[in-house]
């Protein structure tokens, strides 16, 4: 890791009068923001790189029950990895109506711009519609939790009473889905940090640093007993992940786990490593790599 310099010194400090201590305390926050950078940078890549080839799960592979929800699209062979992970995302809605990833990116748009929207109303029912899409979310909500979620996904801070779960999360990444398409807005998008995603990333990492458990969770849900989620779980959870979560220490994982997947997508535009990788729209999106992601985890 490069060697970190602090950009306040004693002088400029000394000139412009700052509280004793003061500097100190930027000096700090700013070390422990450019270490948190470094990190993410090395963690996503190493993510990047961690892929294979991408094998086809055929249905007699997938859980019982999931499958009429998902299946993989077919996708030729010759593709890269993260490409070939993108084109074969899909889901079935609970309308039935199957979309690839292209397609639920531009839903995600309509559902973000009802998020924003000044009537309360119009955003409980963009939530209620992400719930069913999803086919995850609590039977019953209210505006200002809507709002809660709203306002810690576009801004990252968040309230002690703000929810998260697998519906939550789903509201959290349309709520920013305008952001992740515009390379020239600054932010972080954030993306849906589900069982898929979850799963994904730590079998990938395969087991955790100290770094990674304290920030990441594995997102379990209530799995039967026998299930082959439940037997993932618990591989995962001998190998030193968590497992669920309460929603503070959820929102953490959300938050930082959407910077990583971020910074992924930063990755493959911008690193030679990674030319052969394309993108639907020009440039990839968190959106786009979470998609994949989810391909992964299942």
């Amino acid at each position: 890791m490069a060697r970190y310099d602090p950009p306040v010194p004693a002088l400029f400090a000394t000139v412009h009068r700052y509280p004793e201590g003061e500097v100190e305390r930027m000096n700090a926050a700013l070390a422990e923001d450019y270490a948190e950078r470094a990190l993410i940078h090395e963690m996503a890549l190493q993510l990047l790189r961690s892929a294979e080839p991408w094998q086809v799960k055929r249905a007699s592979q997938l859980q019982p029950g999931r499958r009429q929800r998902w299946q993989p699209r077919d996708v030729p062979e010759h593709l890269p990895a993260w490409s070939a992970r993108f084109e074969a995302f899909q889901w079935k809605g609970k309308s039935g109506a199957v979309a690839g990833a292209a397609e639920t990116s531009t839903m995600f748009e309509e559902f973000a711009r009802a998020l924003l929207d000044e009537d309360g109303a119009i955003r409980s029912e963009a939530a209620a519609e992400i719930f069913r899409w999803g086919q995850a979310g609590p039977r019953s909500w209210t505006v200002q939790q809507v709002d809660e979620v709203i306002a810690a996904a576009t801004t990252g801070l968040v309230s002690p009473d703000a929810p998260w779960s697998s519906g939550w999360t789903k509201v959290a990444a349309a709520a920013t889905h305008a952001v992740d398409l515009d390379p020239e807005v600054a932010g972080s998008p954030q993306i849906i940090w589900d069982s898929r995603v979850s799963f994904a990333v730590a079998e990938l990492f395969s087991r955790p640093s100290d770094a990674l458990r304290e920030r990441l969770f594995v997102v379990a849900g209530k799995t039967r007993r026998r299930s082959s989620d439940s037997l993932r779980a618990q591989s995962l959870s001998r190998a030193g992940w968590r497992i669920n979560a309460t929603p503070r220490r959820a929102w953490k994982t959300q938050l930082w786990g959407s910077r990583l997947v971020h910074a992924m997508a930063g990755l493959l535009n911008s690193s030679d490593e990674f030319e052969m990788e394309r993108a639907h729209h020009g440039h990839w999106t968190a959106f786009d790599v979470a998609a994949a992601l989810f391909v992964e985890g299942y």
